[in-house]
């Protein structure tokens, strides 16, 4: 007999159907509700499926949820203008942010060879910066770094994850 205040449900959420008490989302953007579902009780979600197809993704525009661009667009002050020059020339005539990812991640296919030899990062340069110009050699997260660094330079909003997290 299990009962719960967290509703499960895919992103995009429309509409939720079938619960009667006030739903609140929280900063990891679960869907709350104020009294307890109990074993047994059903509810429905309706939710936005997006367009995930190539044609989809080259039409899709900027028009990003709110605070997003804000949040995952954000770069330390440190980051050398020389990154940004390199994801500008990588990135040059791409008309929509689709091009820009495609051509950022050819990039990196093609000039950069994973390895778990990886040199280490100098101190004094951060890892991104390190991946595109000092190496070219680097594991996943030398790779996620320096395209998460470069994406963000051409303001499309990237999210660096490692790892997992169980459930």
């Amino acid at each position: 007999n299990r009962s719960l205040k967290n509703l499960v449900a895919t992103p995009r959420v429309q509409r939720i159907e079938g619960v009667e008490s006030e739903l609140s989302v929280d900063s990891g953007e679960r869907i709350r509700t104020d009294e307890v579902l109990e074993s047994g009780e059903t509810y429905t979600v309706v939710s936005k499926i997006p367009d995930y197809t190539i044609s989809g993704l080259k039409e899709s525009g900027t028009d990003y949820p709110e605070g997003l661009e804000e949040k995952y667009t954000k770069l330390p002050n440190e980051v050398p203008e020389r990154v940004y020059e390199k994801s500008s020339e990588i990135t040059e005539g791409k008309e929509n942010a689709f091009a820009k990812v495609n051509a950022i991640k050819q990039w990196l296919a093609k000039n950069k060879e994973y390895s778990l030899d990886a040199t280490s990062t100098p101190p004094d340069t951060g890892l991104a910066e390190h991946f595109i110009f000092n190496t070219n050699k680097g594991y996943c997260s030398y790779f996620a770094s320096a395209a998460a660094v470069m994406l963000r330079t051409q303001d499309i909003p990237t999210r660096y994850v490692s790892g997992y997290g169980g459930g």
